[in-house]
C-alpha cells in the first residue's frame, strides 16, 4: 500500500476514534444531566408527599375546627411560627404531642405515606425515622434494616415547637425508579451510539475496500500492459523481418515467423475477448447458446492440446459417467481450459496428474464435472477469494519459482460463466496436496440450485 494512502487511512481512523470519544463524552454528559433532573424531580415529589402525609396524620388525631383558637393563643406567640416554610403546621404537631399527649404514630404515618406514594405512582422502598436533632440519634425507625449505596432523604420536619424532635423519610435505591423513567431515553441513546459506530466502521470498510480495488486495478493494469508488451514486440519484430525480405529465400524460417505472429495475435485476442466476456457477464448482456453437449470428445481434445503444448509431463484420467451436459459448448471449452491451465501453472515440477470426472445427481437435478490435480493446493484463506476478480490467490508465493503469470481473470471468468448458466462452482483443496474444482450445471428441465 502506498505510504500516502496508508497515512490517509490512519488519519481517518484517528479522527474517527476521537469523534467516537467526543460523542461518548457528550452522550455521558447528556445522560448525567437527565439523571440529575429526574433525581431532583423525584426528591421534590417525595418531599411534597411526605409533608402531605404528615398533615393527613395530624388531622386524623386532631379536629382542627374544634381546637383552632385555643392552640393559636396558647402555643403561638408569633404567627409566623404557626407553619414552617414547607407548610407543615408545627403548632398543631406540638400541641398534639406535648399538651394532649397524642404523639404522631410512626406506624400510621407509614401507612399514610405508603398509600400516598402508591397513589402518585412512586413504587420504592423507604424507611421512616424520628430523630433527636440535638443528639442526632434515631429515636424510632420503621424498617431500620433497609440500607443501600444510594439514598434520597426528605427534608427534616420538626414536630416540636423547639425543633428538638423531627421526622424524616429516606428513599432506598432511588436510582431504580430514575432508571425506569429513563429506560426509553437510555435505549435510544444506546441505539444511536451503536448506529454511529456502525456508520463509521462501515465508512472505514468502504475506504479500505476502495483502496483494495484501486490496488487491484493498478496491479492488473501493470500486468496487462507488461504481458501485452511482449507479444506485441514479438509481432512487430516478426513483421519487420518479414517485410525486410530477409527470409524470402528461407521458407521454413519465414513460415515459423508467420506461425509465431499468429500465435501471439491469438493470445492477445483471447485475453481481450476474456475481459470483454467478463464485462458482459457482469452486466447480464451475455447470451448463451445452451444445448445438450457431448462431453467426452471435448475433454479428449482439450487434453491432447495441452499435452502437445506444455513442457511438463502431464497425464489425464477420465471417468465420465455423465456423457452429456446442458451448457454452451464454447463456454464449456473455455471453462475446462482455464481449470486445466491453472492446474498446470500451479503444479509441482515432477509432473502433473489430472482426474476429470462427471456425474448426474438426480436429487439436485444437476450434472457435475470435477477437475482434480495433484498440485500445490490452496490455503483456506485463498479458497475464500480465489474466484474474485484480479485475484490470483498469492500465486507468486505458491509457485516454486515465484513467477506465475496471469491477471486473476481465469477463475473469475469461470465463476461468472457458471453463474450465467444458473449453476455454480466450488473448490476443495489441501495445501501441498491437491485442488479439486467442481462445476454444477443445472439440467434442462430442472430448477436451478445454487451450491456456493
Amino acid at each position: 500500500m502506498p505510504k500516502a494512502i496508508e497515512n490517509k487511512i490512519n488519519l481517518y481512523k484517528a479522527v474517527s476514534i476521537i469523534g467516537l470519544i467526543l460523542i461518548a463524552l457528550l452522550q455521558s454528559i447528556w445522560v448525567y444531566h437527565t439523571y440529575s433532573l429526574l433525581e431532583n424531580e423525584l426528591k421534590n415529589k417525595i418531599n411534597k408527599i411526605f409533608y402531605s402525609s404528615i398533615n393527613d396524620e395530624a388531622y386524623i388525631l386532631f379536629d382542627r375546627e374544634t381546637y383552632k383558637e385555643p392552640i393559636v393563643v396558647a402555643d403561638c406567640t408569633n404567627p409566623n411560627d404557626i407553619k414552617d416554610k414547607n407548610g407543615v403546621e408545627i403548632v398543631m404537631l406540638n400541641f398534639l404531642e406535648v399538651k394532649m399527649h397524642m404523639p404522631i404514630s410512626m406506624q400510621t404515618l407509614d401507612s399514610v405515606y405508603a398509600a400516598s406514594l402508591k397513589k402518585e405512582g412512586v413504587t420504592c422502598s423507604y424507611k421512616l425515622q424520628k430523630i433527636n436533632l440535638r443528639t442526632k440519634h434515631v429515636i424510632e425507625s420503621i424498617r431500620p434494616n433497609l440500607h443501600s449505596l444510594s439514598e434520597i432523604a426528605t427534608t427534616i420536619v420538626p414536630i416540636h415547637k423547639d425543633k428538638s424532635i423531627a421526622i424524616q423519610a429516606i428513599i432506598i435505591s432511588p436510582y431504580k425508579i430514575i432508571l425506569e423513567r429513563m429506560a426509553l431515553f437510555l435505549i435510544g441513546t444506546i441505539l444511536i451510539f451503536i448506529l454511529v459506530i456502525y456508520c463509521i466502521a462501515y465508512q472505514i470498510q468502504i475506504i479500505l475496500r476502495q483502496n483494495k480495488i484501486s490496488r487491484l486495478r493498478e496491479d492488473f493494469s501493470y500486468a496487462l500492459i507488461h504481458d501485452m508488451k511482449n507479444p506485441l514486440n514479438t509481432i512487430i519484430m516478426g513483421m519487420r523481418i518479414l517485410h525486410s525480405g530477409k527470409l524470402d529465400d528461407k521458407p521454413e524460417k519465414k513460415e515459423k515467423n508467420f506461425h509465431l505472429i499468429n500465435e501471439e495475435s491469438e493470445r492477445l485476442l483471447t485475453l481481450i475477448n476474456k475481459i470483454l466476456t467478463i464485462s458482459k457477464l457482469e452486466n447480464g448482456k451475455m447470451e448463451l447458446n445452451e444445448q445438450q453437449v457431448h462431453l467426452p470428445p471435448i475433454v479428449q481434445c482439450i487434453a491432447e492440446a495441452f499435452k502437445a503444448k506444455v513442457n511438463k509431463k502431464v497425464s489425464f484420467h477420465f471417468s465420465l459417467q455423465a456423457e452429456y451436459v446442458y451448457t454452451d459448448e464454447e463456454c464449456l471449452k473455455e471453462i475446462l481450459e482455464n481449470l486445466i491451465d491453472n492446474a498446470l501453472k500451479y503444479s509441482k515440477n515432477e509432473g502433473v496428474h489430472l482426474d476429470i470426472t462427471s456425474a448426474d445427481n438426480e436429487v439436485t437435478g444437476c450434472t457435475s464435472i470435477h477437475v482434480k490435480d495433484n498440485g500445490l493446493g490452496l490455503t483456506e484463506d485463498d479458497q475464500k477469494i480465489i474466484f474474485d476478480k484480479f485475484e490470483r490467490a498469492s500465486a507468486a508465493r505458491r509457485t516454486p519459482k515465484g513467477g506465475a503469470t496471469g491477471f486473476g481473470l481465469g477463475l473469475n471468468y469461470v465463476y461468472q460463466v457458471m453463474k450465467a448458466h444458473g449453476g455454480s462452482i466450488e473448490v476443495n483443496s489441501k495445501k501441498g496436496m491437491y485442488s479439486e474444482f467442481t462445476l454444477y450445471f443445472p439440467n434442462e428441465t430442472e430448477e436451478i440450485t445454487n451450491y456456493v
